[in-house]
């Protein structure tokens, strides 16, 4: 089997082959047919459902049938330079010259080469083509998405995800009518995101089948270099990591700053934002994190630990919510319930405990370890082994959990900061025997505490909280600490008396 290189070299010598003998001249039939279709808007016309499609979308954009309006080209030269450089598809440039750069030069047609947003950013190929093509602003810097240029293979191919050819009496605007071209779309092979297209531009040559396979196959190679060169860095970085027990916070990113791999695994994912002058990377969380650039240009490692130091806190709020979260290193990882309930019994527990305790403090005895197990697998996947150790099972960094927290408060008398911290019960929908303890107790030692202290604006607080508003006790002790005559006492003898008669109701 012939590798994709190879089938578009062969199909490059057979297109040069071909191009002295016309491939199909101006189709009138599908000329009169734009030009119907601008006046009845009619779409029956037997013109392609692909091309009729994009005309559709052309005249909603309201682009220029006539071509008086010409695609938009960047006016900052300087910053459409610095951006292209940056893009992912530069660094396949020489790649895909070396593929399709004959086809452009010697057969009087061009090569381009769009970004995901359909602006133009290396138009190669025929000097005499080359000047032709800027009088319709076929240049480098432009923009030709469907809403600026209207039908065109590179815009085209980009709106619809898949390879397009379109014929030149097939364009939407008359300044391109006397164009044909074949373009087809290069995705990220992990994401599947598009990253540009590529496109070949002429004349009849490029109508012909060979040159939609030309630029497929091109496609195709652009992508497996791309998934190659990760490939190779994932490798190395798994050897740096190796080397320099480098705990956590720790990506290797592309030179598009796209996620490779991560230290621990998953803690991050996706594209960050790089800003190469500066050498930082913008977290999702909006937190700046260094990089350094690898030896070769090939990409970047990321190195959150040096923000947020060796030795992160692992953040994990449960307060008000059913699932928990947790915060570390500037990411919010969300938890399922059962994960939710594990990572609580680990930070309670700082010496580790082992798979048959975590089933007694969650199930009670009802359930095998073995059922523990496969959750605290999951959940060192989701984290990271390098976050929750095993053997036995246990946080590896500092823990903040905001309920011990809140009872911190309460232990230093600061009962205010404590009911504003206080934003609801530990996981309310969790049944575990170990989770439902924390939940009563903490409630009521925050309850006690302020009937305690006998401060009123506390009292008021709590007393409007969901879960003290049928606290009889509570409002009494309002109502007593108001003096005869405050409205505010009255409201208080009100509630304790509509709660004494809706329990004697019921």
């Amino acid at each position: 089997m012939r590798r994709a290189g190879e089938v578009v070299g062969s199909a490059a010598h057979k297109l040069l082959a071909l191009s002295g003998s016309s491939l199909g001249g101006q189709d009138r039939d599908l000329r009169a047919a734009r030009d119907e279709f601008l006046i009845s808007a009619d779409t029956s016309l037997g013109v392609r459902q692909l091309v009729m499609e994009s005309w559709q979308r052309s005249l909603e954009a309201g682009v220029d049938a006539e071509g008086r309006y010409l695609p938009p080209v960047d006016e900052d030269r300087d910053g459409f330079l610095n951006r292209r450089d940056l893009h992912p598809l530069s660094n396949l440039m020489g790649l895909i010259r070396g593929l399709l750069g004959e086809v452009s030069s010697d057969s009087e047609n061009l090569l381009a080469v769009a970004d995901e947003s359909g602006r133009l950013l290396w138009v190669e190929g025929h000097k005499g083509s080359l000047s032709q093509a800027a009088t319709m602003n076929f240049v480098e810097g432009a923009l030709w998405d469907e809403e600026h240029a209207g039908t065109n293979a590179p815009g085209t191919s980009l709106r619809i995800g898949h390879p397009v050819q379109i014929r030149p009496s097939e364009h939407y605007s008359d300044s391109v009518r006397s164009w044909a071209c074949a373009a087809a779309p290069i995705r990220d092979p992990d994401s599947n995101l598009l990253l540009g297209s590529i496109d070949l531009t002429g004349n009849e040559m490029v109508e012909s089948p060979y040159c939609l396979a030309l630029v497929k196959a091109a496609s195709a190679t652009c992508q497996a270099e791309i998934k190659s060169k990760r490939n190779l860095l994932a490798s190395r970085f798994a050897s740096m990591v190796q080397r320099a027990d480098r705990k956590v916070g720790s990506a290797l990113l592309d030179s598009y700053g796209v996620v490779i791999a991560t230290s621990p695994e998953g803690w991050i994912s996706g594209r960050i934002e790089l800003d190469t002058n500066r050498m930082i990377a913008t977290l999702p969380s909006g937190n700046e994190v260094p990089v350094e650039r690898l030896s070769g240009d090939e990409g970047y490692l990321l190195r959150a630990d040096l923000l947020f130091g060796s030795n992160p806190e692992v953040r994990i709020e449960t307060l008000g919510r059913n699932e928990a979260v947790v915060r570390l290193m500037g990411q919010e990882i969300k938890l399922s319930r059962r994960q939710s309930e594990i990572a609580v019994i680990l930070a309670l527990n700082p010496n580790g405990v082992t798979a048959e305790q975590v089933a007694v403090f969650l199930y009670g005895d009802e359930v095998s370890p073995v059922t523990v197990r496969a959750e605290m697998s999951r959940l060192r996947k989701l984290l990271g082994p390098k976050v929750v150790g095993s053997k036995p099972y246990r946080f590896l960094y500092p823990v903040c959990l905001d309920f011990v927290s809140v009872r911190a408060q309460l232990r230093r008398g600061r009962i205010a900061e404590a009911i504003r911290s206080y934003t609801g019960p530990i996981l309310g929908n969790s049944d575990s025997p170990c989770i439902s303890e924390e939940r009563m107790n903490l409630e009521w030692e925050l309850r006690a505490a302020v009937l305690n202290q006998g401060d009123v604006a506390n009292l008021d607080i709590w007393a409007n909280a969901p879960w003290a508003r049928y606290d009889v006790e509570v409002f009494q002790r309002m109502a007593d600490l108001y003096p005869r005559g405050d409205s505010k006492r009255a409201t208080a003898l009100a509630r304790v008396d509509l709660i004494q008669r809706t329990y004697r109701r019921s």
